[in-house]
């Protein structure tokens, strides 16, 4: 079996599953091989600002009409965008350096966005659902903390760089899980503890005499 096939047995073990790509530098017709390959029925559109395009033909309203003529259906995610920008500064999310992540992150612990979330996963039941945004990378694009929020949910999320490489979604290393709440607190690396002697007989620290 090629490497393109086990691609497409890897990404369609789940029944119903949700796909991000971002779409900077790509063409209505690429999304369409995407969207014919991994069945999806669905676009969701999360771009922080949909009527702006490095290509004209993935505007918002001319996407619609590409999506549509291709009968699969649109949805601008407002829920999931831009309101980032309104969100309360949570030192819960400081483990972020960068400030778009961060500014999201504390985002995500509102009413809208977890009405968007929610709405999305009832999508999910009918059929498999593509987020589309505008940064190449998933690592470098808020859907990549989107995909947080579905991962401990328990929904199947698969980043696409291209056609043929989906990589199934694992959960921020250092994020933190209350419930169905995900928080980034700060974190260090290279953390040095100190010791104190261990006797080798006894195993047991070494005690400094009392002073007397």
């Amino acid at each position: 079996m090629d490497k393109k096939a086990n691609s497409d047995k890897t990404a369609s073990k789940s029944k119903h599953s949700i796909y991000t790509f971002g779409i900077s530098g790509s063409k209505a017709d690429k999304l369409l091989s995407i969207i014919h390959r991994y069945n999806i029925k669905e676009v969701i559109d999360v771009r922080f600002n949909p009527e702006s395009s490095d290509n004209s033909e993935l505007e918002k309203d001319n996407l619609a009409g590409i999506l549509e003529n291709a009968k699969i259906k649109y949805t601008y995610s407002a829920d999931l965008s831009s309101k980032y920008k309104n969100a309360k500064s949570l030192m819960m999310n400081s483990g972020w350096k960068n400030h778009m992540f961060k500014m999201y992150a504390d985002y995500m612990q509102t009413p809208d966005f977890i009405n968007g979330l929610n709405k999305l996963i009832v999508k999910l039941k009918n059929y498999n659902i593509l987020i589309i945004c505008n940064e190449k990378l998933p690592t470098e694009c808020h859907r990549y903390l989107i995909a947080d929020a579905l991962f401990i949910r328990h929904k199947v999320v698969y980043h696409l760089l291209d056609e043929y490489t989906p990589k199934k979604h694992v959960l921020t290393k250092f994020a933190k899980v209350s419930g169905l709440r995900i928080f980034y607190p700060a974190y260090r690396t290279n953390k040095v503890t100190k010791r104190s002697r261990v006797n080798a007989k006894t195993r047991k620290p070494d005690r400094k005499p009392k002073d007397r």
